[in-house]
């Protein structure tokens, strides 16, 4: 991300722990089962980058959004939001996204 104040981070990484301990612990995602099966043809790969700028209301809504945040007690989830805000104090940040596809053909 950039435009964030160091301290905000700092600060931000430290209430993040909440956020950490709710964040649900997903196994990773492996695409070589697609890529064996008979069924599919090649598996077609698009890496699209996109950015979203962020006030502080709007930081404080995406983070908010994230289900295992939303799910978060009160305390907790007020204590996160709160430094989420602080992030972008200063002004609108940037905040990097990648959006991956994979495309294969049934056969």
């Amino acid at each position: 991300m950039s435009g964030i104040h160091p301290a905000a981070a700092a600060g931000f990484a430290r209430s993040a722990e909440a956020y950490e301990r709710a964040r649900p612990d997903y196994p990773p995602v492996t695409l070589e089962p697609l890529r064996l099966a008979p069924d599919f043809g090649p598996l077609e790969e698009h890496v699209f980058p996109n950015e979203q700028h962020l006030d502080a209301h709007g930081m404080a809504d995406r983070i908010g959004s994230i289900s295992f945040v939303a799910s978060l007690p009160d305390t907790e989830r007020a204590k996160v939001l709160k430094q989420a805000r602080a992030l972008a104090a200063g002004g609108p940040v940037t905040v990097p996204y990648r959006t991956e596809v994979q495309i294969a053909e049934r056969r």
